[in-house]
């Protein structure tokens, strides 16, 4: 149920699985994601960015990415830092 009310209508209906509590939704447990939307084994980003897989509701990325979404792609060798050494694997 909605807590809160703007011009008589709830402002995020939280999926139908979750309650809107001080600005944000509260899920239901098995249900995750901004607006509840999610359930608790499903992936944010389904397919991981093409650089991964869902397993249980979080992304395990291949070698050379990484991120909640495995979106940040590695640099290999060299300093993290500096784009002047070491091999760039992926995309950021």
């Amino acid at each position: 149920m909605c807590q809160i009310f703007f011009l008589g209508s709830c402002p995020l209906l939280c999926g139908g699985h979750g309650d809107y509590v001080n600005g944000e939704c509260e899920c239901q447990p098995g249900w995750k994601g901004k607006e509840c939307s999610l359930r608790h084994d499903e992936c944010e980003v389904s397919d991981c960015n093409g650089h991964g897989h869902c397993q249980e509701g979080r992304c395990l990325c291949v070698k050379g990415f990484t991120g909640d979404s495995c979106q940040k792609g590695q640099y290999l060798g060299g300093d993290l830092g500096s784009q002047d050494q070491g091999i760039r694997v992926g995309i950021e």
